[in-house]
């Protein structure tokens, strides 16, 4: 388990319950919350990231295109290299101003954390439903829940329309929660 990655864990698990002979629910329940908690975390590294991104174009735009700091900075120096340097930044800030609506950075950190959250919430489902499973609560139909949030996660995969190839970042947060879970050391 501990060689896996985000998409075999996946794909393993995703297994249709309800098809399985002598199924192993627990296991079946860890390896979802694993592939959940990855999805998760994987979403909120992302929306953090493209948050930061945003907050630094929008400070730099900010510093460089205001009229008062172009216009005074450079005058009350007269070393010409200051000056060329500072109206590069303000020509970089410039495109930066026209490029940024299209980047539309400020609804990719939106969707990124609805994501997150709607991974978070999967996450807690299966853990209640590890719970229930550990504690043999009786009228629970475990493969039909587990049926249902296999489902939930369908809809959620359905809706990603954001690139998530980061591989190198995936791989990394999923070494992650598997030691944050006691399966790898």
């Amino acid at each position: 388990m501990s060689s896996e990655t985000p998409e075999e864990t996946q794909t393993d698990s995703k297994t249709p319950v309800g098809n399985q002979t002598n199924i192993d629910i627990p296991q079946i329940i860890l390896k979802s919350i694993l592939y959940a908690e990855f999805n998760k975390k994987y979403w909120s590294t992302k929306a953090e990231y493209y948050n930061r991104a945003n907050n630094y174009i929008k400070g730099f735009i900010a510093i460089f295109t205001s009229s008062s700091v172009t216009a005074g900075i450079p005058s009350a120096l007269s070393n010409q290299s200051f000056v060329l340097l500072w109206g590069s930044l303000a020509f970089v800030a410039l495109l930066f101003t026209i490029i940024n609506p299209f980047l539309n950075l400020t609804e990719v950190v939106k969707q990124t954390s609805v994501l997150a959250s709607s991974w978070e919430k999967i996450v807690n489902k299966y853990k209640k439903l590890q719970l229930e499973t550990d504690i043999n609560v009786q009228n629970v139909d475990f493969n039909s829940e587990l049926i249902k949030l296999q489902e939930e996660e369908s809809n959620i995969n359905s809706e990603v329309l954001l690139p998530n190839d980061d591989k190198k970042l995936g791989q990394k947060l999923y070494n992650e929660i598997l030691v944050e879970y006691g399966v790898k050391e």
